[in-house]
C-alpha cells in the first residue's frame, strides 16, 4: 500500500524521502526535522548543519558541498547520477556529457545506474542529432532520433554502444537500472526491455507505448534484478501508475489502480536493495513510500 509521506521534509526531501534513517538540520536558513521509520516526524533537528550530526539510527547528516566548482567539470547540464554501493564511485551524465574521444561523446544522457562497486554502469541517452529529444511514440519521426543504452566494465573510462543494431535500436529511453552485480539490467521507455548479461542483449518486455500515459519514465531494481518497480504516464499529467515485478521483469502488476495513489504524474521511483522498500515522487506534488 502507498502513502503520501511529505511532513518534515523541509529544506532535505532527499534524505527523508523514503521516511527511513533521514537526519536534516537548519542549513543555508532553512528548518527540516528528522524522521522515524513511520515517516512521522523524531527528534528535534534544528541544528547547525556545518559538521555531520548522527541521527538515533546512526546515519550521518551533514552539508552539501560543491564537488565541481572551479573545475572542468562546473556548469554542465547534468542530468543523471549514480552511486556504488559504499558512496566512494560516483557516476554522472550531462545532457551534452563524458569526456571528448571517446565513442560516447555528445550524447544526451538521460540516466545512468551502477554496480554494487562502481565498476560496471550502464547508461541510457538521446541521440545528440535530435531537434526534438525524442518522440515516445514514433522515435524515428521527422526532427526527432532514437537513442542508445551504453555500458562501461571500468568505471566510466571507456563506454560501449549495446544497441548500435537489433530490435532495441534508436527506441526512447528514459531511465535504467542495475542489479547489484551488473548483470541484470532494465531500461524503459519505449517500453520494457531487460538484460540478463550485463547489457550485450535485450529484451523486450513489454509493447511500446500508444499514448503518452503509457510511457514509462522511471524504474529501480534490487539488489538482485528480480524484484524491479516502474512508473509510466505522461509526466506533468495526472494519468500514471507505479508497477512492480518480481520475476525480473517478465510480468507486471499495477500497484496503485483503485488506491489513493493511482493516476498520479510520476516522475521518479527508487528502492532498496530487497525492492520491499519502494519511494516515488509526484511532478509537482508528493512524496510516496509503500
Amino acid at each position: 500500500m502507498w502513502a503520501a509521506s511529505n511532513a518534515g521534509l523541509g529544506g532535505d526531501a532527499g534524505a527523508a524521502a523514503a521516511g527511513r534513517s533521514a537526519c536534516t538540520g537548519n542549513c543555508n536558513g532553512m528548518e527540516a526535522s528528522s524522521l522515524d521509520s513511520s515517516g512521522s516526524e523524531g527528534v528535534d533537528a534544528d541544528v547547525p548543519c556545518t559538521a555531520p550530526v548522527a541521527n538515533p539510527s546512526g546515519a550521518a547528516c551533514g552539508a552539501w558541498v560543491n564537488r565541481t566548482q572551479g573545475t572542468d567539470a562546473s556548469g554542465k547540464s547534468w542530468s543523471a547520477v549514480a552511486s556504488d554501493a559504499s558512496g566512494d564511485k560516483l557516476v554522472a551524465g550531462s545532457r551534452f556529457a563524458i569526456p571528448s574521444g571517446c565513442l560516447a561523446h555528445g550524447q544526451r544522457w538521460a540516466s545512468v545506474a551502477s554496480d554494487s562497486t562502481g565498476t560496471h554502469l550502464v547508461a541510457v541517452a538521446v541521440h545528440p542529432h535530435s531537434l526534438g529529444g525524442c518522440d515516445i511514440l514514433n522515435p524515428t519521426s521527422a526532427g526527432y532520433a532514437g537513442g542508445s543504452i551504453w555500458t562501461s566494465t571500468d568505471g566510466g573510462a571507456t563506454w560501449t554502444d549495446q544497441t548500435p543494431a537489433g530490435p532495441a535500436i534508436d527506441l526512447c529511453w528514459a531511465s535504467v537500472a542495475s542489479d547489484s552485480s551488473g548483470t541484470n539490467l532494465i531500461a524503459v521507455g519505449s517500453g520494457i526491455w531487460t538484460s540478463v548479461n550485463a547489457g550485450v542483449t535485450w529484451t523486450q518486455q513489454t509493447a511500446p507505448p500508444t499514448t503518452t500515459a503509457g510511457a514509462w519514465v522511471s524504474v529501480a531494481s534490487d539488489s538482485t534484478g528480480t524484484h524491479l518497480v516502474a512508473v509510466n504516464g505522461a509526466v506533468f499529467s495526472a494519468n500514471g501508475d507505479i508497477w512492480a515485478s518480481t520475476d525480473s521483469g517478465v510480468t507486471w502488476t499495477n500497484q496503485t489502480s483503485g488506491t489513493s495513489a493511482a493516476h498520479q504524474a510520476w516522475s521518479a521511483v527508487a528502492s532498496d536493495s530487497t525492492g520491499a522498500h519502494l519511494v516515488a515522487v509526484v511532478s509537482g506534488g508528493d512524496i510516496w513510500t509503500n
